[in-house]
């Protein structure tokens, strides 16, 4: 499936002002940052969405802001007693937060995929330019007291060149900087990066914890859809945000609704719903109709195969997973599924028909369903 989201599409990280779910890796960052003992490079990985350019941004702030902070107690006879940073929360109300939040402190780059000035549109990968720029900035005398401070959003966007241009600055990182990596996919990262950089690994969150975040954005949200939200977004607070502000709920419903008319699916309705969903300005649902899709069949085969309610997502889907398998075998759903992943990727690479492509998957699952 093409990425659709990012940890920064819909939450402004820069903006954020709390971060849960994460306490572990910044307990990590500030236990080096109280033995005086900051690396110089920082891989964040995890999921999309999960929260990693807020992290990278509190940690911004939070360096960004020490000098002018009280992190010292006075002892009996005047002498300054060291004290330890216990969090990495900052006053919004902070001159130097304030420059930050608009963008107007002079310590700080953030880099990210740039827009190609030929074609007007936005590259796929993060180029060498873009790193020639970091390096210039390193290069030159800090107009400003304090940490310089890099984050790359993401490290794992970047192609060989800009790769092999950021490992010179990681070999000799200048003195008080520091570079945030964020990484969805370290993988993809040249081993000898991932060896230069301390790593703070951010996991999906709990139920609860997207459940926290989503409630605290949306006050008025219904608990039935907060619920749903939080298993759709598999520990994802951006990616739950995305589906609500996109309409994604109600199009999880439509995808319901197609597979409890199964086999007998009304083809008029599909035509309409497919050829909404392939239009050039539905790319986004489209490959979530898919991402939906796809997952359903997924909780299917795992719900009839451990009969294991956390599978069902919304009131009826137990009854309506053990419909789907009356005529037909685990073995074929795990055909299905394989399949639709397969005809998906490359109808997306040969930019097949979408429409096509949805009308086609209707009549594989209603074959499957009746068990052929």
């Amino acid at each position: 499936m093409a990425e659709t989201l990012s940890d920064s599409s819909v939450i402004n990280p820069v903006q954020t002002q709390t971060l849960i779910g994460h306490e572990k890796a910044e307990r990590q960052f500030l236990d080096s940052f109280n033995s005086d003992r900051v690396h110089h490079a920082w891989l964040i990985t995890g999921p999309r969405g999960v929260g990693k350019a807020t992290l990278a941004w509190r940690i911004a702030k939070f360096l960004l802001t020490q000098d002018t902070n009280a992190t010292a107690d006075t002892g009996l006879f005047g002498e300054t007693l060291e004290t330890d940073a216990r969090s990495l929360d900052t006053d919004p109300a902070n001159p130097i937060v304030q420059r930050i939040l608009s963008g107007g402190h002079g310590n700080i780059r953030h880099i990210c995929r740039t827009e190609n000035t030929s074609t007007g549109k936005l590259r796929k990968d993060i180029v060498i330019d873009d790193i020639r720029s970091l390096i210039s900035f390193f290069g030159q005398t800090s107009a400003e007291s304090g940490w310089r401070i890099a984050i790359i959003d993401a490290a794992d966007e970047m192609n060989v060149s800009a790769s092999n241009a950021i490992l010179k600055l990681l070999e000799e990182p200048p003195a008080k900087s520091i570079i945030l990596m964020l990484a969805h996919s370290p993988g993809k990262l040249l081993p000898t990066i991932i060896s230069r950089c301390r790593r703070l690994h951010l996991s999906p969150l709990s139920l609860n914890s997207v459940q926290a975040v989503l409630a605290g954005r949306y006050p008025t949200i219904s608990n039935e859809d907060l619920q749903l939200l939080s298993q759709l977004a598999i520990g994802s607070p951006g990616k739950a945000i995305t589906i609500y502000e996109g309409e994604g709920l109600e199009l999880y419903h439509e995808v319901l609704k197609l597979f409890q008319s199964m086999p007998a699916y009304n083809i008029a309705a599909l035509h309409a719903l497919a050829g909404k969903l392939g239009q050039a300005k539905a790319d986004a649902k489209y490959h979530l109709f898919f991402e939906f899709a796809i997952g359903f069949i997924e909780r299917i085969i795992r719900f009839n195969t451990t009969q294991d309610k956390q599978f069902c997502f919304t009131q009826g889907e137990e009854s309506l997973f053990l419909q789907l398998f009356a005529n037909s075998r685990v073995d074929q759903w795990m055909d299905l599924w394989e399949k639709m992943i397969e005809r998906k990727n490359r109808a997306d690479s040969v930019n097949l028909d979408r429409k096509q492509v949805i009308l086609n998957f209707a009549a594989s699952t209603a074959q499957t369903a009746k068990g052929i």
